[in-house]
């Protein structure tokens, strides 16, 4: 990736970003940012489950979880996935750092999940998920899009398609910066805090059933997402600054000689 393709897709990720933040309470604005949230919402949902080996399927609006219980040949899946993320990692000259450490950090996290949480605190970790997922999901989108840039094109028939990781900065800025505004604008007006859920019967949501089914506090379910934000960030800083010293430098025009 040459310098002005990073200087580009990073501006766009600050520039959207600070719009988010500085518009997500907003009604029109706000509604679009929890339309395109859902689906980082569920898959944090899914992700949970999936930690804690049991098999789930994310959707719009839902994430669908088909057993209760660990399941072992679904640890295992996993593991052989992990593993084929390490090894094309390993051998990806540009990029592969990203998939090496995403292997590494997804099975450490599954045996632990799977292994050394009990069942009270599997559920916890799936209902928290959710949240947790719009903030760490949505930087992972983010990262791929700043660590593999254009190489992220298709090309279909003679046309060659470079700028989808363009959509994934997008949409990763909105969500992170919608979700990490609300997490950090609660520590002063908790009415901010997302209880409650559409379409279900009030007291019914996420947050709400930390709250009273587990005996979370709200001090203390803000600080746990924004603890999230502050890691996220960290991973986006820690990419962006490793792409950068990848990148390839600007082209030195050669002088002329004049006669």
């Amino acid at each position: 990736m040459t310098e002005s393709e990073m200087k580009g897709d990073l501006k766009l990720v600050a520039a959207v970003a600070v719009a988010t933040a500085l518009f997500a309470r907003t009604p029109v604005w706000g509604v679009f940012s929890w339309a395109i949230s859902t689906p980082f919402h569920e898959t944090g949902h899914a992700a949970a489950a999936w930690l804690t080996s049991r098999p789930a399927l994310p959707t719009p609006f839902r994430a669908i979880v088909f057993s209760e219980q660990r399941e072992i040949w679904f640890f295992l899946l996993q593991l052989a996935g992990c593993y084929l993320i390490w090894k094309r990692g390993h051998d990806e000259e540009d990029g592969g750092g990203l998939l090496v450490g995403l292997a590494w950090t997804w099975a450490a996290l599954l045996v632990f999940c799977t292994f050394l949480l009990g069942p009270q605190a599997r559920e916890q970790l799936m209902i928290w998920a959710g949240q947790a997922g719009e903030l760490a999901l949505a930087a992972a989108a983010i990262s791929v899009g700043l660590a593999y840039g254009s190489d992220l094109s298709w090309v279909y028939g003679t046309t060659k398609f470079s700028r989808q990781h363009k959509v994934l900065l997008f949409w990763g800025a909105v969500v992170f910066a919608a979700s990490a505004s609300r997490w950090f604008l609660s520590l002063g007006n908790r009415t901010l805090v997302p209880f409650g859920a559409f379409g279900e019967e009030p007291d019914a949501g996420d947050l709400d059933r930390l709250k009273d089914d587990f005996n979370w506090t709200v001090p203390g379910l803000i600080k746990s997402y924004l603890f999230v934000a502050f890691l996220s960030l960290v991973a986006i800083a820690i990419v962006a600054v490793f792409n950068w010293e990848k990148r390839e430098p600007k082209p030195v025009p050669i002088p002329v000689p004049r006669y």
